[in-house]
């Protein structure tokens, strides 16, 4: 049975009295069904979008992989003109077209009123990852997020597919919170679509935080690791509490992949972490 199959889902023993009340979940269908992977470590090229002329973001495909996306510029504050180009790359991806391809077509094309345009002498741009396209889109802004396992492989190069080979037998470790305490912590749930998929939780000591999938919730909890992850690493390095990270974590709005926390959601204590993680598991 796949990890994401809900139907063996058990409610089990209630959860601790404050736990905010959700439905059950819905059958969790893969999120990235029909569509490119919107993340990517390997080579990609890479276009520039604009809106009237001003220049909003880049759109991106990956050189040999099934991939493509967007980034953009951090400082405008409109969503909109990104959801007609995940249109397009749906539709793309949906009729077996090459990201490359797909995005090569649009080159030139009539300016759309909401999604803007790419340039008929763009240039094709290339890039070694992501990563450095986000930097080069806002130099010394946030890495890009994703999950573990991109391009079919772990970060150190270790294909998941073990047929394909091992990789490093060593991999240096991410630079954050300890994932483990033994104090109380307190919660917060992450929600996408009105579906209840992970938590984010942090020591009431503020030695630890971290980010707990739902088991129902399958890949799409999986999917949506990267970024509230990143989220987490990023408070690390600026040396914010982990309960304040928890409190800043309200304002960030619904990511198409990562879902949200709801503003006014007050959190939960528990004493032990292993409570939380068994009410990840029912």
């Amino acid at each position: 049975m796949n990890s994401w199959d809900d139907t063996s889902y058990n409610s089990g023993p209630l959860p601790p009295p404050g736990t905010p009340e959700y439905p059950e979940p819905k059958p969790q269908r893969d999120p990235l069904e029909g569509r490119y992977e919107p993340w990517t470590r390997k080579p990609l090229f890479y276009w520039p979008i604009l809106i009237r002329g001003e220049f909003v973001g880049h759109i991106w495909a990956s050189q040999h992989h099934n991939s493509a996306g967007l980034v953009r510029i951090l400082s405008r504050d409109d969503f909109s003109w990104m959801d007609v180009w995940r249109e397009r790359l749906d539709a793309a991806c949906k009729q077996g077209l090459r990201p490359v391809d797909a995005v090569k077509r649009w080159v030139g094309a009539p300016e759309d009123p909401v999604g803007g345009y790419i340039p008929a002498d763009a240039p094709v741009l290339d890039a070694p990852n992501l990563d450095t396209l986000y930097q080069r889109t806002n130099p010394g802004g946030p890495a890009a997020p994703g999950p573990l396992i991109q391009d079919g492989e772990f970060p150190d190069g270790t294909p998941v597919n073990r047929a394909q080979g091992w990789g490093p037998l060593v991999s240096a470790p991410t630079t954050t919170y300890p994932a483990t305490t033994d104090s109380p912590i307190r919660y917060l749930p992450i929600v996408k679509s009105g579906n209840l998929i992970a938590y984010l939780w942090a020591s009431t000591t503020n030695d630890a935080a971290g980010y707990l999938p739902r088991t129902a919730a399958g890949r799409t909890a999986q999917i949506a690791a990267g970024l509230w992850k990143l989220r987490i690493t990023q408070g690390y390095e600026q040396n914010v509490p982990p309960l304040e990270i928890l409190d800043r974590c309200r304002s960030f709005p619904e990511d198409h992949m990562s879902g949200m926390i709801q503003p006014n959601m007050p959190e939960v204590e528990l004493p032990t972490l292993q409570q939380l993680v068994d009410l990840a598991q029912q």
